[in-house]
């Protein structure tokens, strides 16, 4: 296709930045495209197109310079696709799965680990989450729902490769955003648990259930980051707020270190303690209230409580850029109140988890927070997801987790 007559002039600037995705305003005329889900060649690139969808091609794959000749414009069968294209999506993910095998896992850890990471991996619309030989896979998109025997069978054939073992799936059709595909709402019914030693402790994990299909596992690294900088700076008793089933807690309190751990969720709370008992760590050193951490928060305040370490890791308050004005009073109240209650020389851990929520913007809140508060604020570090979410270059949208390791005077 004709890429200048086919894009606007943003549309094109995208193109040729790398972005991968086009957009339904991107074009000057959508006819000009396949009114059938399929696999589209523009430009240099192919990309899956989803004609329900706002969020019309997404780049799939490397340039066309590293196919073989391929004489057609678009692939809408599954057998062509994978004709074409199987090859490649097993030498791909090996290489993916090797690669993030050799940087997350060490010693006897069993293997937990985001896999594909949808347009990061530049493989659109799948997400496929790894534990032990059991693969989480979330089909989001039309394109992946039709090519989905292909993906499964490269997934199936590079797992048994690297891992000398046949995998187990459990196919997740049940986010939200297939109504934006045109596609139906699938509720699993049932998802079996086990335990997973991840990141030095052992943790009942639920793979294909809520909350990322069972666990943060990009935050693994900062995880282990608020132990490091808690010794560092010789603290020692901590509130972890939305511990979820005890990401950050548990590991600070594995160090000896004293963890109150808030949540609203009762049965993150069980799960936690459950996962608490199972590593040997004692109900003294960790202990679980089940309250909104907005009120928690007020009520040591009006106590006049104080701590070493506050770990602030809520869920996105923000889908949307318009809902970014109310989000960012949401963060400065939680960090403000968190600066109020923390001792001098303490440690504030402070987590944003949306890509609409930028760093100058966290930035700037935690500024004013500061200069409500009156305390002296030191940005010790600023950490991203772990290795496995990495961010894609050329796609902001990518990069949407931030950890703030802040020192309070």
């Amino acid at each position: 296709m004709n890429t200048k007559t086919l894009l606007t002039n943003k549309g094109f600037e995208k193109l040729t930045t790398g972005h991968p995705w086009l957009l339904n305003h991107d074009f000057k005329d959508l006819s000009e495209l396949p009114s059938k889900t399929c696999l589209v060649h523009v430009g240099e690139h192919w990309f899956f197109n989803s004609p329900m969808s706002k969020i019309r091609l997404r780049r799939f794959g490397p340039t066309t310079r590293d196919w073989k000749k391929i004489d057609i414009d678009s692939i809408h069968d599954p057998l062509q696709f994978e004709r074409f294209f199987g090859d490649f999506l097993v030498q791909t993910l090996i290489e993916k799965l090797v690669f993030k095998k050799d940087v997350l896992i060490k010693g006897n850890e069993d293997l937990c680990l985001r896999w594909v990471f949808s347009e990061s991996d530049l493989l659109p619309g799948l997400i496929v989450d790894i534990f032990k030989n059991k693969l989480a896979c979330q089909i989001l998109t039309a394109p992946v729902q039709l090519f989905w025997p292909v993906f499964k069978d490269a997934l199936e054939k590079a797992f048994t490769t690297v891992q000398k073992q046949k995998p187990e799936f459990i196919e997740l059709k049940n986010s939200s955003v297939r109504t934006k595909e045109g596609l139906d709402v699938i509720e699993t019914e049932e998802f079996s648990s086990d335990w997973y030693l991840w990141n030095g402790l052992y943790w009942w994990m639920t793979p294909g259930g809520e909350q990322k299909t069972g666990a943060y596992l990009d935050q693994k690294i900062n995880h282990k980051e608020a132990v490091r900088w808690m010794e560092n700076l010789n603290l020692s008793e901590t509130w972890d707020l939305c511990s979820f089933e005890g990401g950050f807690g548990l590991h600070i309190a594995k160090s000896e270190r004293p963890v109150a751990a808030v949540d609203q969720s009762q049965n993150a709370l069980e799960t936690a303690k459950k996962n608490a008992q199972r590593n040997e760590i004692s109900e003294r050193s960790y202990t679980t209230i089940r309250e909104d951490i907005f009120t928690f928060l007020r009520r040591q305040y009006d106590n006049k409580a104080t701590v070493d370490t506050i770990i602030l890791d809520p869920p996105s308050f923000v889908k949307s850029k318009m809902e970014l004005a109310n989000a960012m009073k949401g963060y400065k109240e939680l960090n403000l109140r968190s600066m109020h209650c923390l001792k001098s020389g303490g440690l504030l851990v402070s987590c944003a988890c949306s890509h609409n929520v930028s760093r100058e913007d966290y930035l700037y809140m935690l500024r004013s927070a500061a200069h409500d508060t009156r305390r002296t604020v030191h940005v010790l570090d600023v950490k991203g997801p772990s290795p496995d979410h990495s961010p894609l270059i050329n796609f902001p949208e990518s990069n949407y987790l931030q950890a703030w390791f802040l020192r309070i005077e």
